[in-house]
């Protein structure tokens, strides 16, 4: 049964609906088969695939004890490929986008994607230092201060396929009362990801607007420990062939105490992720992979009974197999298994509860053989089974729903080089729901052409699904089961320029997107009161150009995007809530001597849209949805870090300050219930993003 809910909410003082936190939508991360941090983790070993998991997961220690009681390699000079690694490391930051060619045609999956470099983040004043806030800096994504759940040409934060070595991440935030404050990927771990906002082959599925790709570091020949703490979390990296281990803990409340904000916080966060890499020969490669994400939260504001109490367990377990033959096929298998637990409590009645199961398998062959032709093709089998509990009092919500399935999905693409400097690719994807009965077909296309060196046309366009299976039912929005996916038709062009005499690369980018057989909202859990709109379709259009320029030491990277979304509702047309119709970025990197490194980075973008309310005879009015705009945004990021070598031991100190001049920029508009002369009255407030905020840290390696 779908309904659509449309209420403006009273609860709480007044008629002011407070809930607390950012944005949150429905969560699912993976119940893990280990237990840091002394979170309580839900057991399960429903399938023998996760049984597997688990077993080998269990044996991670003795493999990694076996493989650090190897005797080191003799000690010498570095190797050509860790002198090319450290050559990277200290050039100048560079945004190029990363493009790969293969041996017989000029496409590439990645082709036209947006691409973060380890390094290249790592340089970056990020709170957290978090790779989800480095890919924002690109033109056409929209994110904000408190929160990683970033938006890609006017789409909602949850139509972005986020995968981590091939395998589909759902929900991967921390801090979800907040928004997703924080991602659960360590950005240590991370050699590049590579973001795809459109247009997208067929290889990639399950999400309406964009794809973020993140590849995993493999672990380093020698045992390397990389220890840090700043003012918001502590981590420990060990990368030693065949173990790469990340720990981190987080008290963000720290950072929670410099808002503004008659409330108290009371968060703590942590992840662990495991890569288990044995080298089986040169054309043969497996990992197995476990990434653990918890988080216990408590909001507490004095005299009043609205509090929240959290809890979210999350794990994913994943074997990966990749074998090469001949150097003209690939073939690629991941075995995956997981589960999810959510519990988060508000005030005395309201209740979301979710307990989230998941287990498969998926394949992958490709084939670029010595003529024209490249081929591609896959398939994926999921289980699945959701157990929702979504009680709101002040919506009359309640829905107690369990929901399960296989999911059946496949792929199949092929690229024709037409001519040395031109080539064809077309493909379909193909997705079916047991517990819908319904099949579904995506078909896609794209052309590229690079007329001249340094030049590269590309054009693409299909049809892409985002279903609506046991894992993403929004009960939010008085969702109670499986329905039909949503859909997005993509066109987009691009145009791209390079030249490595002069250290330049430039580009322009066109999309139009529209949506349709939408489905829920992503909840905003701010302070300001609530209507809750689900959007039935809708569309976006915009253009992008960016700027990329070398000089010595220094790279200047200079970005714009012009766009618009809109949301239909009713037969009605509103600005989307993510609609920003200029972004503005600027970026500048320095190395000025050895060991230093300085960046700055100025953002400034048009407020974004919100519905306009105010108070008559103590009754809440509301305007035209979205009618009005937020003031406009903007903010300069300063980091400073200097490296030091001391007998073996790298020491990294860091100095970064956000918003550095102490721009008043505006989150959202609330209101605040007063007694005047023994009148009620309703003060409007402005309520403000980050302040001037430094933070200072340090790491070393060893």
């Amino acid at each position: 049964m779908t309904s659509k809910v449309q209420h403006s909410i009273s609860k709480g003082k007044g008629a002011e609906h407070r809930c607390r936190g950012a944005r949150g939508s429905s969560a699912l991360r993976f119940a893990p088969c280990l237990s840091p941090f002394g979170f309580r983790l839900p057991a399960f070993g429903r399938t023998a695939a996760i049984a597997l998991v688990c077993l080998l997961g269990a044996a991670l220690p003795l493999a990694a004890a076996e493989g650090g009681s190897a005797s080191p390699p003799a000690a010498g000079a570095p190797d050509a490929a860790e002198k090319e690694e450290k050559e990277e490391e200290n050039a100048a930051v560079s945004f190029e986008e990363v493009v790969v060619t293969p041996k017989r045609t000029v496409v590439d999956t990645a082709l036209a994607g947006k691409v973060v470099l380890a390094a290249e983040a790592e340089a970056m004043p990020l709170i957290d230092n978090d790779l989800f806030r480095a890919v924002e800096s690109r033109p056409g994504v929209a994110g904000g201060d408190y929160n990683t759940r970033f938006s890609v040409r006017g789409g909602d934060p949850d139509e972005t396929l986020v995968l981590l070595d091939g395998m589909a991440l759902y929900e991967p935030y921390h801090l979800q009362d907040y928004g997703g404050a924080l991602s659960v990927i360590d950005l240590l771990t991370v050699s590049r990801a590579t973001l795809l906002p459109g247009g997208f082959s067929a290889r990639y599925g399950d999400k309406l607007s964009a794809v973020l790709d993140v590849d995993l570091k493999e672990p380093a020949e020698r045992i390397e420990v990389n220890a840090g703490v700043d003012l918001l979390n502590a981590h420990l990296l060990v990368s030693g062939a065949p173990l790469l281990a990340s720990f981190r803990a987080g008290y963000i409340g720290l950072l929670m105490s410099m808002m503004q904000s008659e409330e108290s916080f009371v968060p703590h966060y942590g992840d662990v992720l495991l890569k288990f890499s044995p080298r089986i020969s040169p054309a043969e490669r497996m990992s197995l992979n476990i990434l653990w994400a918890g988080d216990v939260n408590r909001i507490d504001e004095p005299g009043d009974q609205d509090d929240v109490h959290s809890r979210y367990d999350n794990n994913l377990n994943w074997v990966h197999w990749r074998r090469d033959i001949e150097e003209t096929v690939t073939l690629e298998a991941w075995l995956f298994a997981g589960a999810a637990r959510r519990r988060r409590e508000e005030g005395l009645a309201d209740l979301d509860e979710r307990n989230l199961g998941t287990s498969g398998i998926k394949s992958v062959v490709s084939a670029d053989g010595s003529g024209p032709l490249r081929l591609e093709a896959g398939a994926e089998l999921r289980w699945m089974r959701g157990r929702y509990r979504y009680v709101e009092a002040a919506r009359g919500l309640d829905i107690d729903a369990d929901e399960k399935g296989v999911s059946l999905k496949a792929f199949a693409s092929a690229t024709w080089t037409v001519a040395e400097a031109l080539a064809l690719r077309a493909g379909a994807r193909l997705i079916h729901l047991t517990s819908t009965r319904l099949w579904h077909a995506a078909p896609r296309a794209a052309l590229i052409w690079t007329p001249a060196p340094g030049w590269r046309f590309h054009a693409a366009g299909g049809v892409y699904h985002q279903p609506v299976d046991p894992l993403h039912v929004p009960v939010e929005a008085a969702v109670e089961g499986t329905r039909k996916p949503e859909k997005a038709l993509h066109a987009v062009a691009a145009a791209r320029w390079e030249s490595d005499a002069l250290s330049l690369h430039a580009g322009v980018d066109v999309y139009y997107k529209e949506m349709d057989d939408l489905t829920g909202f992503v909840k905003d859990l701010g302070r300001a009161s609530q209507r809750y709109q689900p959007k039935d379709a809708g569309w976006a259009a915009g253009a992008e150009i960016f700027v990329d320029k070398g000089f010595g030491d220094a790279r200047l990277h200079l970005a714009y995007a012009l766009s618009v979304s809109k949301e239909i509702l009713g037969g009605r047309e509103y600005f989307g809530d993510h609609d920003r119709r200029h972004d503005f970025r600027a970026g500048l990197s320095l190395r000025p001597g050895a060991g230093w490194t300085i960046y700055a980075g100025w953002r400034v973008h048009s407020g974004e849209p919100y519905t306009r309310a105010w108070y008559e005879g103590g009754v809440k009015r509301y305007g035209p949805r979205n009618a009005a705009r937020l003031p406009p945004y903007h903010s300069l990021d300063v980091r400073v870090a200097r490296t030091f070598a001391v007998e073996g031991t790298e020491i990294r100190v860091y100095l970064q300050i956000l918003n550095l001049y102490d721009r008043k920029n505006v989150h959202e508009i609330s209101f605040e219930e007063k007694e005047q002369n023994g009148t009620t009255v309703y003060e409007r407030k402005e309520e403000p993003l980050f302040p001037l905020l430094p933070t200072l840290g340090v790491e070393v390696t060893f």
